[in-house]
């Protein structure tokens, strides 16, 4: 049984948490959107370069591990092996979007790894979401 002070730090958390949602998805869209110029006008990179399954791997990392060095880690190892990660410092600037989601935790580590976890979901969508959009401007799927 919890106590009510444990109640209480666990409502305080989930409101917290909620209440960075909306910032988060806006730093996914402000990464997303900065990077357009690397990509041709494109904000996502190509599906050949970096594909869906990546990025499904990442938020499935995230969500494996409590450890956001692990995460790093993994994303260093995939910069290390796969071009696509290289490819105008992408994965470099994904390490960079981490320092800036551990300031929206606030030194809270609990916080920190459950925002990551979304960041990454996020990213996993909202680039999926950027290349049914480019897909469907040149003609391909609706």
């Amino acid at each position: 049984m919890l106590s009510e002070k444990e109640v209480q730090t666990l409502v305080e958390r989930h409101n917290t948490l909620e209440n960075l949602k909306d910032p988060l998805v806006e730093l996914v869209e402000r990464f997303c959107n900065a990077r357009q110029t690397s990509y041709n006008g494109q904000a996502a990179p190509p599906e050949g370069k970096l594909g869906n399954r990546q990025f499904q791997d990442l938020a499935g990392k995230a969500n494996a591990t409590k450890s956001v060095n692990e995460i790093k880690n993994f994303i260093r190892y995939q910069i290390a092996r796969d071009g696509g990660w290289r490819q105008d410092n992408f994965g470099e600037e994904l390490l960079v979007q981490l320092t800036k989601v551990a300031e929206l935790a606030r030194n809270d580590p609990e916080l920190h790894i459950q925002l990551v976890r979304l960041y990454f979901g996020y990213l996993n969508r909202h680039i999926r979401y950027l290349r049914k959009i480019a897909k469907a401007g040149q003609g391909g799927e609706r």
